[in-house]
């Protein structure tokens, strides 16, 4: 059996704040269970690594599938869970060896 090569994703999110609420209260919610989110999912393992931009206008995520399709599933499903607060942008990304290996078949 041939091992699928994993694939890292990366997610460029930035936050709605045309859905955030006015309400400081709600606004207050809503930052606490992504906060919650993405903190259960960096535990896991699932995120390798997060950060936000100071302004909190957005940031960044970075995914490893693993070399299993339905791990970037539920990555893309994450990811539209959080919608309409936060707008991602998923793309696969390349290592330095995975670019080196591109870059010799051209």
């Amino acid at each position: 059996m041939v091992a699928k090569p994993m694939t890292r994703w990366l997610n460029i999110w930035r936050m709605n704040t045309l859905a955030i609420p006015a309400d400081p209260q709600q606004a207050a919610r809503i930052w606490s269970a992504l906060s919650e989110g993405v903190t259960g999912q960096l535990k896991s393992g699932e995120i390798l690594d997060w950060g936000i931009y100071p302004d909190g206008s957005g940031g960044y995520g970075l995914f490893d599938d693993g070399g299993n399709a339905d791990a970037m599933q539920l990555v893309l499903a994450r990811s539209l869970a959080k919608m309409p607060f936060v707008i991602s942008d998923v793309r696969p990304v390349l290592d330095v060896e995975q670019a080196k290996r591109v870059l010799q078949r051209t």
